[in-house]
């Protein structure tokens, strides 16, 4: 299980390498669409 703690406590590549790019677009594209509809 070593293995999979890495990833579960977000100190893992899997955070720094893939989610959090995706994250910070989708809240920079959910931010951009809330302003234009305003």
């Amino acid at each position: 299980m070593p293995a999979m703690t890495q990833y579960i406590d977000g100190t893992g590549p899997l955070w720094k390498g893939a989610l959090f790019p995706f994250l910070f677009i989708t809240i920079a594209l959910w931010a951009r669409y809330l302003a234009s509809t305003r």
